[in-house]
């Protein structure tokens, strides 16, 4: 990611859209600035880019407001924006596990704003600060990568800027394309429109036709090669090479030893630059990938087909030669067969009479030792060394429930008991917790339920899943989401744009445009008359609505309402309000039980919420007295006694009284549930108790 400049950066806190609150800075270029933001009513964080250019725009005195510096650059400034724009509005379109979805897009303060989802994890490029990757896990992103790109080529965009600066990747590697901002719109017989500039590019990725700004010969094989040049980022830790317009020499690129003869062959294929040459479609990339073989260049050029494709290479192959005629082997007399019965069948009775022979020889009652085994060869030994034990044996890892839990190992998903023993055996692209008895699991981009036993109860048939609750799951099937049951029946159909899980029988869906609430047999319970939507918590839920925020009850009525203010998630009694950016807790009538003189609060778990001040964490209780001071980067409620906290980037668990539990040192850890809690330290994964002991993992060497 890029360097932060503070200079062009937003306030921390400033509220945007009247909806997204700005929390941290996550990265500033050229052309723009991208934060992490919280959704004020939701509660949700989410990513928010704001349209910046380096150079040509500077704050205003309001350290908010977007200005051009010289009126020269105004027109510029004009057509990049426009651009901008048009780059949320198609990822608005594109609805894909594997690329970043755009959720909001307006202006304000002179210039335009797009929101996406948050990706939780780092780019690739971080990854690669530690080393290669192995060649399944490039192998694990590359699959991803060419799914996402099916789904962008589809609509007939090329995104020009693959790198992994550009690709997230979280704890699941769960791989997410993001930066859209170099992406063109590809017409028949039009040239893409450049700005006075020319087209941008990352060297090292970007193949001659767009190094030469060759706006009418870029496609999917554009960002094939940038696939290619990522690979061998991944695969070698080093960058790739600048491209040669002509010559192509397989030694330009050097791999380690351990990376296998196909992955490098796909990747020369790839990193072809002649354009014609490389793969044309992500069907004939994965084709290639599968391939033992490395095609060479033709010189063959292809026609382009109206839509933008190429035909297809040709798939016929040399006809495989006809075995030689042999003569036929001579007639074999019938004693001659029969003597080749016979003498084995000789061989076999001499050496049994051989062996009753010594068997006779030996007394009655005598009992020989057994033949000494080989030096150094002890069969109980050898047993024991065969098994070890780990701490920290998973790739990944997720938490228990009903009292298995997700795993990875190579590449792939099952899941383990508390012995970390695996009782579905590892093979899903990505794997849920279980959740009343079903798993969410993902093969091939489609999504379905397993039970404990690994049965696949519902299919996996859908583009998208959630998690059971109340017995009922979200699912989303040609683009629309509706509800599955325990058996695996779609009992709600696929109708809504949006829907939340189940809480307390009532679900909150979104179709055109506007939130209400169904319940359990998908009758309209609450009409859909409100902009935004959360679940219901203790009997109340939080709507909004001509953008102001209220809380009604399971029959839609209006409970309480504050003109002007921000009210949070009612829990414990409470409901967080925030007056002029300053946060504090009202009761159902609208009294003020703690005065708003915080910079956020959470809601009330256990008897204490979550406050922030000076960007930093604590707890207060009831009565607004401070129970934990504020001296953490990040915090979650209090569950079971324990909060899970972070400070200088590592997370651990601390008590009530602010003791720390577990030792804040963990990469990551995972909530606590049937008294265990995933880790992850030095990039691996394990489980800990709450005394903070690592679970020692039988593993098979």
């Amino acid at each position: 990611m890029s360097q932060i400049n503070l200079s062009q950066m937003l306030p921390i806190g400033v509220i945007l859209g009247g909806r997204y609150r700005i929390e941290r800075y996550l990265a500033s270029g050229g052309f723009g600035n991208t934060y992490e933001v919280m959704h004020t009513h939701l509660g949700q964080k989410m990513a928010l880019k704001e349209f910046f250019m380096t150079g040509v725009n500077h704050r205003g005195v309001d350290h908010v407001s977007v200005m051009v510096s010289n009126e020269a650059n105004t027109s510029d400034y004009t057509l990049q924006m426009d651009k901008f724009r048009r780059e949320a509005q198609r990822l608005s379109q594109l609805h894909h596990p594997n690329i970043v979805h755009v959720t909001d897009l307006f202006d304000a303060n002179g210039t335009s704003y797009y929101v996406m989802d948050l990706i939780q994890g780092d780019a690739l490029s971080a990854r690669l600060k530690r080393g290669p990757l192995t060649e399944n896990e490039a192998r694990n992103v590359l699959t991803q990568l060419l799914n996402a790109l099916e789904t962008v080529h589809n609509a007939g965009l090329t995104h020009l800027d693959i790198k992994p600066d550009n690709i997230m990747v979280d704890r699941t590697w769960h791989a997410t394309l993001i930066d859209f901002g170099a992406s063109k719109q590809l017409f028949q017989n039009q040239r893409s429109s450049m700005s006075m500039s020319g087209m941008a590019y990352t060297p090292g990725y970007a193949p001659y036709e767009q190094v030469a700004q060759m706006t009418d010969k870029l496609g999917p094989w554009t960002d094939f090669y940038a696939v290619g040049a990522t690979m061998y980022h991944l695969l070698t830790g080093n960058r790739p090479p600048e491209v040669e317009p002509t010559a192509f020499t397989e030694s330009a690129l050097v791999f380690p030893p351990q990376v296998s003869t196909p992955m490098r062959q796909f990747v020369f294929r790839m990193m072809n630059p002649d354009r014609h040459s490389r793969p044309q479609t992500v069907s004939e990339a994965r084709a290639h990938l599968t391939s033992d073989t490395v095609v060479r260049p033709n010189n063959t050029t292809r026609p382009y087909l109206q839509n933008g494709s190429t035909q297809p290479y040709p798939t016929n192959r040399p006809n495989r030669p006809n075995s030689p005629n042999k003569p036929n082997p001579p007639k074999k007399s019938p004693f001659a067969k029969a003597f080749l019965y016979i003498v084995p069948i000789a061989i076999i009775l001499i050496v049994a009479g051989i062996i009753l022979l010594n068997n006779l020889k030996e007394k009655p009652g005598d009992n020989p030792e057994p033949p000494t085994p080989p030096e150094n060869q002890d069969p109980k030994k050898e047993l024991d060394e065969s098994i070890t034990y780990s701490e920290s044996p998973f790739d990944n890892c997720g938490t228990f429930h009903d009292g298995l839990a997700p795993a990875l190992i190579k590449g792939k998903w099952g899941y383990v008991n508390k012995d970390g023993q695996w009782v579905v055996k590892p093979k899903y692209d990505k794997a849920y917790d279980f959740s009343e008895g079903m798993a969410w699991v993902i093969q091939n981009n489609r999504s379905g339920y397993i039970d404990k036993e690994g049965n696949e109860v519902v299919p996996l048939i859908y583009e998208s899943g959630g998690f059971f609750v109340d017995g009922l799951a979200a699912v989303r099937l040609n683009g629309k989401v509706g509800f599955v049951n325990l058996d695996g029946k779609l009992v709600i159909a696929c109708k809504y744009e949006r829907a939340w899980n189940f809480k307390e029988g009532m679900a909150a869906v979104m179709a055109d445009g506007k939130w209400g609430y169904i319940d359990k047999e998908g009758e309209e319970v609450v009409p859909r008359i409100f902009d935004d939507a959360d679940d219901f918590h203790d009997g109340y839920a939080r709507v909004k609505r001509d953008s102001e925020y209220l809380l009604i009850d399971q029959s839609g009525n209006n409970v309480l309402s504050e003109t002007g203010a921000y009210l949070g998630e009612y829990s414990e009694g409470l409901v967080c309000i925030g007056i002029n950016n300053q946060y504090g807790f009202i009761n159902i009538d609208g009294g003020v039980v703690v005065q708003p003189i915080y910079d956020f609060c959470g809601a009330f778990k256990e008897g204490l919420a979550a406050y922030q001040m000076n960007n930093e964490w604590g707890f207060i209780d009831k009565t607004g007295d401070v129970i934990i001071p504020a001296r953490y980067q990040d915090v979650e409620n209090f569950e079971d006694g324990l909060a899970r906290v972070k400070r200088n980037g590592k997370w651990g668990y601390i008590d009530k009284n602010g003791e720390e539990v577990i030792p804040v040192e963990y990469d990551d850890i995972g909530a606590f549930s049937e008294g265990l809690a995933y880790y992850r330290l030095d990039g691996k994964y394990g489980y800990l108790d709450k005394q903070g002991n690592k679970r020692k993992i039988k593993i098979n060497k």
